[in-house]
């Protein structure tokens, strides 16, 4: 659970990135790509192929749906320690 809260953290600070993005692009006055500019068309079509990665959110989101929480993963890790130690 706390890992999802602190995936809510940093979707809350991607927003106040993208304010502080157009703050940079208007002080330097650059342009924001409008919603349907040719680049940002670009940029939003290269999501919908099929070989271009998800975003970082929804990796970790789904990373801890099928592998669980960071407790899990380390008693997972710390059992499979024990039994390769019991091995040798």
């Amino acid at each position: 659970m706390t890992e999802i809260k602190l995936i809510e953290v940093a979707r809350a600070s991607l927003e106040e990135l993208l304010e502080d993005y157009r703050d940079f692009l208007r002080v330097r006055g650059l342009n924001l790509w409008r919603e349907n500019s040719r680049e940002a068309l670009f940029v939003r079509k290269l999501g919908t192929q099929q070989n271009v990665p998800i975003g970082p959110i929804r990796l970790i989101s789904r990373a801890f749906l099928e592998e669980g929480g960071l407790r899990e993963r380390i008693t997972r890790a710390r059992l499979a320690e024990r039994a390769k130690q019991k091995s040798l």
